[in-house]
């Protein structure tokens, strides 16, 4: 009969197994995925480390006023003083005061590698400080209001100021213009270098923030966002 017939060619190519497929052991798992299943999640503190005081910083979000150095020391800059905390030892120093009553900090920022301090003042000016031997080092002008933010790559300094203006110091340079960028049309309170120096990001209370890239010069930035 037909269903004989059928049984037959079953036999055939699967013997006397009553299903086409089994398993006799459970499918590996893999043991990275086994691992990552007992990962726990890693909990975040719900208090702060240290709470230092800050009785002169100054209430105004478009200024820069802590920096991170590479060997844990932070600086602060409070009204016209820049204090370092190490945070290995605790100790607190001062390192610079401006000397005039009407000039205050508005911007710090630790050169990448090295003992070096960019300040950005409310003069217009931007200053590098050696924080070793606490000697000031250069004192640069180049812009006619205050220097809201800093940015280091390599032996460049970019400063961003009130005036709309970023300009591209040489530390190494007897005169360390390098060059002007004039592009925003607000005061330039955010900069940053990409880690291998060949794009700049700008940004400025006009809404806009510009990507700068080096080897097609400042006249216009390769991106911007509004």
């Amino acid at each position: 009969s037909r269903k004989n017939y059928t049984q037959e060619i079953f036999n055939l190519c699967f013997g006397n197994r009553t299903r086409s497929l089994s398993f006799n052991d459970k499918p590996p798992v893999d043991t990275a995925i086994r691992k990552s299943k007992r990962r726990k999640i890693r909990a975040l503190p719900d208090l702060p480390e240290r709470i230092l005081d800050a009785p002169d910083i100054i209430d105004d979000y478009y200024l820069n006023l802590l920096s991170w150095s590479y060997d844990g020391i932070l600086a602060v800059a409070l009204g016209a003083t820049v204090y370092l905390w190490n945070s290995t030892t605790g100790d607190i120093s001062e390192l610079l005061s401006l000397p005039h009553d009407d000039d205050y900090v508005c911007s710090i920022a630790w050169a990448q590698q090295g003992q070096y301090l960019a300040v950005g003042t409310s003069g217009g000016s931007v200053q590098i400080w050696d924080a070793d031997s606490g000697k000031r080092l250069r004192d640069m002008p180049g812009h006619s209001e205050r220097v809201s933010s800093l940015s280091w790559n390599g032996q460049i300094v970019s400063s961003g100021a009130r005036d709309y203006n970023i300009v591209n110091h040489d530390v190494s340079k007897v005169n360390p213009i390098v060059n002007i960028i004039s592009h925003h049309s607000g005061e330039v309170c955010a900069l940053s270098w990409n880690r291998n120096g060949s794009y700049l990001a700008s940004g400025s209370n006009d809404n806009t923030f510009s990507i700068w890239d080096v080897k097609a010069g400042y006249v216009e930035p390769l991106f911007k966002c509004t």
